[in-house]
Order: C-alpha cells, then structure tokens, then sequence
C-alpha cells in the first residue's frame, strides 16, 4: 500500500464499514449481479434482487476486511 492509497483508505475508512458496504458493495456490485442474475439466467426479479444484495454485501464486508488488514499490516505502527 503507497501514500496515495493509504490517503484513500483513510478517507473511505473514516466513512465507516456499514457504509462502505452498503453503497460501494450493494449498490456497485450487487445490481451488477442483479442484472446477471434477472437477464441471464432464468431467476426472477425478487431471487436476482436477494442474491444481489446478499453477495454484493458480503463481498463488500471481504473487500472491507482486505483493505483494513493490509492498512492495519503496513501503518499500524505510525
């Protein structure tokens, strides 16, 4: 991790974990895979809005983790 993504870190960082989650995750993320789901596959519109909000959620938390471990690794100690 450099400066410059330590700088960005610490901003989104400061916003909170919920809402890194929340915004970048589910609503990035999980209509990504809302449309997947909705036009390509035969699911309907509430299974592709649920699997998206629930895989766009947790891969927000594993980013979130990621990000906190690697920052908590490389500045810890400043």
């Amino acid at each position: 991790m450099n400066r410059q993504q330590r700088v960005k870190w610490e901003r989104t960082r400061a916003q909170g974990m919920w809402r890194f989650a929340l915004l970048w995750a589910v609503l990035g993320s999980g209509s990504m895979i809302f449309a997947k789901f909705v036009f390509y596959s035969n699911f309907g519109i509430l299974a592709g809005g649920l699997i998206g909000l629930v895989v766009g959620f947790l891969t927000g938390l594993a980013i979130w983790l990621i990000g906190e471990y690697t920052y908590q690794k490389n500045f810890d100690n400043d």
